[in-house]
């Protein structure tokens, strides 16, 4: 297939309910060809015309193909054994799928693309032509190919350069994460200004730019991560301004580029609780499970199996005596403490109930813990509206900057709380000072810059704000 140019050859079940799947990435193939200045062709097993065995002839495409595009929806057979012989004679695979959670492991490092049936033209569509482009873009052009020997120009499909650049494929890492970074930001200040217009544009932002990302092999895994993380962060200020269509968007989307970081899994399943979606969160609640990293991760999985049990009603009195069962036999434990804590909270419990469990927690817990006693009571009163319990929580916090052996991400965590309480008590000079603390320690933090920023601008320090919402050092 490459003596008159590139050849793809695609690899998906002989069904008609994909003939328009082939539609859309022959299309693909055909804009990416026009924009590269290069012949690319591309065809599938039943349009071979010569006479022979099917078998042999798919191999022999495979051979010779530049590279292959294969559809795993539903995992078929005679498609996994096509890729795989491709896979044995490395050809460059682009994998496309419309449920990723059923990708085989082995695949896992290969391009994909994760498509909606119903958003076929609208999504799988630019991400191919990003893919595609990627794949032949860095391959050299002669001029025997249809070009002449200056570079070519990368236009989009409506052939202008000035768009190129938004649409050209992106990988996980630093720019993905910085660029998203500062879409969550904007989303952050607008929700604090309470602009849901402002925060749906800049959601549309997150999504054009999670539609260029492509997750290939050799990627970092701290960069799939940290992309990951900000990704669904995203999602939730979306969640915050009621853009739920949004939301459910970018989440399915980032689950399809990065099904193995637990963090996106835990926050779909706190939007599907919140949606009364309780089927489908619980099958995200297992695929979490099944891939946590550490004690932070299963706490935040108890709290979630405590919320859905809840929201559903089921077996309400059972898993309250079961949370209390198990923190009387391990009450200096934080994650059977804080599983029941969060029930007494979400179950509406008296406050007196509530101070006690933290008292015996905080009297067994190790002497370097014992602060997080405190912290989760703190916690709790300053969730309620009452200015003598939110002045109880600003004592406690205070208090809790002087535990010596504190983590700095707890000491910014309280920083950023107490800095939040003494503004909504109108006390500015204290609300800068600590949020000043909390904004040195974290510069780059994005709700931290976001809240801060905000606050000096409603202060009337303009110059200021605009400081902190560049992430630039702050004199005095």
């Amino acid at each position: 297939m490459t003596e008159q140019g590139r050849g793809v050859f695609v690899l998906m079940p002989f069904r008609e309910e994909f003939d328009d799947v082939y539609l859309v990435i022959r299309d693909a193939v055909s804009v990416a060809s026009e924009s590269l200045g290069m012949e690319i062709r591309c065809r599938r097993a039943d349009e071979i015309a010569k006479p022979g065995r099917i078998t042999e002839q798919i191999l022999h495409e495979i051979e010779s193909a530049d590279l292959l595009i294969a559809d795993l929806s539903g995992n078929n057979p005679n498609v996994m054994y096509e890729l795989g012989y491709g896979h044995a004679l490395e050809k460059t695979a682009i994998i496309i799928n419309q449920d990723v959670h059923t990708s085989p492991f082995d695949v896992k490092d290969f391009r994909q693309v994760l498509y909606d049936r119903n958003r076929l033209v609208k999504d799988c569509r630019p991400s191919l032509v990003a893919a595609i482009r990627d794949v032949f873009g860095t391959e050299p052009v002669t001029e025997s190919e249809g070009t002449s020997s200056e570079e070519p120009t990368q236009e989009t499909e409506t052939g202008s350069p000035e768009s190129s650049a938004a649409t050209a494929p992106l990988r996980p890492g630093r720019n993905a994460v910085a660029v998203l970074q500062a879409l969550h930001l904007r989303m952050q200040v607008a929700n604090a200004k309470n602009s849901p217009n402002e925060v749906r544009a800049v959601a549309d932002e997150v999504r054009a730019l999670l539609a260029r990302i492509t997750v290939a092999s050799g990627a970092e895994k701290s960069d799939v991560n940290n992309t990951a993380a900000v990704a669904g962060n995203c999602a939730v200020e979306m969640e915050k301004a009621e853009l739920h269509d949004h939301a459910e968007t970018v989440y399915r989307r980032a689950l399809g580029l990065f099904p193995d970081y637990p963090g996106l899994h835990m926050q779909y399943c706190d939007f599907l609780i919140d949606g009364g979606k309780f089927d489908e969160a619980r099958q995200e609640l297992e695929r979490a499970k099944a891939l946590h990293r550490d004690e932070t991760d299963l706490r935040r999985i108890k709290r979630l199996e405590v919320k859905l049990s809840l929201k559903t009603g089921a077996q309400s009195q059972e898993l309250a005596s079961d949370l209390k069962e198990q923190f009387e036999k391990s009450p200096g434990d934080r994650l059977a403490a804080g599983a029941y804590l969060l029930y007494l909270a979400q179950s509406e419990a008296p406050l007196g109930v509530f101070e006690s469990v933290c008292e015996r927690w905080k009297t067994e817990a190790p002497e370097d813990q014992k602060w997080q006693a405190d912290r989760a009571l703190a916690d709790h009163l300053a969730s309620t509206r009452d200015r003598s319990q939110i002045e109880r929580a600003i004592e406690i916090y205070e208090s809790l900057l002087e535990w010596p052996d504190q983590p700095e991400d707890d000491r910014v965590a309280v920083l950023h709380n107490v800095a939040q309480l003494y503004a909504q008590i109108g006390n500015k000079d204290r609300s800068r000072l600590r949020w000043g603390e909390a904004y040195k320690l974290r510069p780059t933090d994005p709700a931290i810059r976001a809240m801060f920023s905000q606050r000096l601008a409603s202060w009337g320090q303009i110059d200021d704000a605009m400081i902190v919402a560049e992430g630039k050092p702050l004199s005095g």
